[in-house]
């Protein structure tokens, strides 16, 4: 295509193409003529500039973006990926903002001057703040060698959870809720129905690399699931403590809508028994001045054991509970009356 017909296309200008071109963002071939040529690859890349430009993001920050992967087709996924988090961000933003307003509003019905009403909270620029959270996707990748490998209890969790899918059969549909890695199936092979579900492409892409799953999703436990009572098995290992209170419970309700009327649900994560227990590992921290301890506490949400097996046995399920160590418990869920699989 040449330079009129990519814009009438793409519902760009010549002076934008010429922007990018020389901002190192499209190389568009010469012809004989020494015209532009664009092919269908240069027109997906200025539909994909464009999206990001009307997001908020400069021409600098979009060469970034492209610069972070040298594979084409990664490149183009990060560029996805990068404007949905902008949009997620933009989404808080306008939340805040509304609350700020609300504030200043109520300030001047109590009698506060329009001046003193008047604030707006700065940001970092939103590029800088995405590819922060992206840092932190891909330290993750490689966290199970850098913190847990010597975490028994974790290891031990890993280790039921495998021992209860080598159990199940090998065309069994599973979900692994917040795969990331998949450090989990390391060690399992044959099975021809998993999909790993998880709301970092940055782990999902490196999830790629460890297993062969047959399918992966960018989504989010919180989000209403698209693929409803899909599932024989439903697994989640050591998620729910990253996720508040609230938020478990919603999580919860989105696992179990994922399963078969028939399905398991398995979940392995750290938990107190109670909130008495809670507040009775907190004090001994305090009081032993265990700093770890007192960090682990008040940055994670360790569920609640009874509340689980409560909120299941609510919703018609018949629980088994494995306790590893001092925290870590394996929760094994299923359709009242059944033991499948056995063990």
């Amino acid at each position: 295509m040449n330079t009129r017909q990519i814009c009438r296309q793409l519902s760009v200008t010549p002076k934008m193409l010429r922007v990018y071109e020389e901002g190192g963002l499209i190389r568009p071939k010469r012809g004989e003529n020494n015209y532009r040529e664009y092919s269908e690859s240069d027109a997906l890349r200025i539909r994909m500039i464009a999206m990001l430009r009307k997001l908020g993001f400069s021409v600098k920050e979009i060469r970034r973006i492209f610069q972070e992967k040298q594979d084409d087709v990664e490149s183009m996924l990060y560029a996805f990926y990068v404007q949905l988090k902008a949009i997620e961000m933009q989404r808080q933003q306008l939340k805040q903002k509304r609350q700020n307003i609300t504030a200043a509003i109520n300030r001047m019905l109590a009698g506060a001057s329009p001046m003193d009403s008047l604030y707006e909270q700065e940001t970092a620029s939103m590029y800088d703040t995405i590819r922060d959270q992206w840092n932190f996707d891909e330290m993750a990748e490689n966290y199970v060698a850098r913190f847990l490998q010597e975490d028994s209890e974790y290891q031990e969790g890993i280790g039921q959870a495998r021992q209860f899918l080598r159990k199940l059969p090998k065309d069994s549909r599973i979900l692994d809720a917040g795969g990331g890695t998949c450090y989990l199936w390391k060690e399992l092979r044959g099975f021809s129905q998993v999909t790993i579900l998880d709301n970092s492409l940055p782990m999902l892409l490196y999830a790629r690399q460890t297993f062969a799953a047959q399918r992966y999703l960018l989504q989010d436990v919180l989000d209403v699931p698209t693929q409803q009572g899909e599932y024989d098995v439903v697994i989640s290992t050591f998620l729910l403590h990253h996720l508040n209170y609230a938020e478990q419970q919603l999580a919860l309700k989105n696992l179990l809508a994922m399963l078969k009327p028939e399905g398991i649900l398995y979940i392995v994560d750290r938990f107190f028994q109670s909130a008495d227990e809670k507040q009775r590992w907190k004090q001994l921290y305090e009081e032993t001045g265990d700093q770890r301890g007192m960090q682990e506490i008040s940055t994670e949400y360790f569920p609640l054991a009874g509340e689980l097996e409560e909120a299941l046995w609510r919703e018609g399920y018949s629980v088994t509970v494995q306790r590893k160590g001092r925290f870590v418990r394996c929760f094994q869920a299923s359709a009242a009356g059944r033991s499948y699989p056995p063990g």
